[in-house]
């Protein structure tokens, strides 16, 4: 009797057993156990690193990759993480990643600092460093959930990076411009923008890549700087030994010859030469004027007759009145100091 219990319980656990098994093998997303441990959003154990930058069927030969066909929020982030992340059920693309991680990096908004220079570095950091890229790879996904999802039109010739096979299965990074217009994904963060060109595998656009490399010459298809229209001046017909200046009037030639131009105060000496015309120095001499006549007058005696001269002021040193005697005149001492037989010392007689 107690064997038959014991085998009705062996019986029980091992189907149990045998259920659970089936339920794992059909639903392993049920059962945290039975998720592997390189599935997405774990830390990969292994995985090979994929450069889309190498897949055929791109816009041009040095683009990040093949164009990317979503144009909806949540199918563009989905893609990203496939693409930026290395499990073992897909590949990542390491100098995407390092790529998209320097663009963050400008705005201070990263762990790690990465200049737009040191992306091909970081790249093989990630290759060799699964945990760094996995980390890597969801603090971008943290910022770019936290920032305001848009589409923009981006036109031709604008700046941007691109991705030169090395020859050795690897890619290194170059500046560039876009060849047409096509359409980024701008992620706007408290006020920072990054910006990934759709038509190129989520190409990094900006105004500018400080301290990245130019695509490498006799490269095929590279991207041609388109240049700003020139415009053109009108060029007015000047007589021979004529120039024209810079409002398009034709004048004689200026002179490196200082001594050429007329100075204040030369009395205009030297030949009057150059673009326009020079005016002489003129110095001003203030008029002589005539003072006013002066009229003294003095008197005889008590209520006599009066007798009146004139004089005018500037044509005599004094004013003397008609008949009299011209005023002795004196010296005045001299001060203390100021000469004569008193210089100041005092002497010690008497004392």
């Amino acid at each position: 009797m107690t064997m038959t219990i014991n085998r009705r319980r062996a019986l029980l656990l091992g189907g149990g057993f045998t259920i659970v098994l089936l339920l794992t093998l059909m639903f392993p997303g049920v059962f945290p156990w039975a998720a592997s441990a390189n599935s997405l959003g774990d830390l990969p154990v292994a995985c090979s690193a994929h450069y889309y930058a190498l897949d055929p069927g791109k816009e041009s030969t040095n683009a990040f990759g093949p164009p990317i066909a979503a144009r909806d929020e949540a199918t563009i982030k989905a893609q990203l993480y496939e693409h930026r992340f290395c499990g073992s059920d897909q590949m990542g693309d390491p100098t995407l990643t390092a790529a998209h991680y320097a663009a963050w990096s400008a705005g201070g908004f990263t762990a790690q600092k990465v200049d737009f220079s040191g992306i091909d570095a970081f790249s093989a950091k990630l290759v060799a460093d699964h945990t760094m890229w996995k980390s890597v790879v969801d603090e971008m996904t943290a910022l770019e959930n936290a920032s305001t999802f848009s589409l923009v039109s981006v036109p031709a010739g604008s700046p941007s990076l691109y991705m030169v096979p090395d020859g050795t299965g690897g890619v290194t990074t170059h500046q560039g411009v876009t060849i047409g217009t096509g359409t980024a994904v701008l992620f706007a963060h408290d006020g920072f923008e990054v910006e990934f060109r759709l038509e190129c595998e989520f190409q990094n656009v900006r105004k500018t890549f400080p301290g990245v490399l130019s695509v490498p010459p006799g490269s095929p298809e590279l991207p041609k700087l388109i240049p700003t229209p020139t415009p053109t001046p009108t060029t007015a017909t000047c007589l021979p030994g004529q120039v024209e200046n810079v409002n398009g009037v034709c004048v004689a030639p200026k002179s490196s010859n200082p001594k050429d131009y007329r100075q204040p105060g030369d009395g205009g000496k030297g030949a009057d030469v150059g673009v326009g015309t020079k005016p002489k120095a003129t110095v001003t001499t203030p008029a002589e004027t005539t003072p006013a006549a002066v009229t003294t007058t003095t008197q005889t005696g008590g209520g006599g007759t009066t007798d009146s001269s004139t004089a005018t002021l500037g044509s005599q040193s004094g004013l003397t009145a008609q008949g009299a005697a011209p005023a002795a005149t004196t010296s005045p001492s001299p001060l203390t100091n100021e000469g004569g037989a008193n210089n100041g010392t005092v002497s010690s007689s008497g004392m």
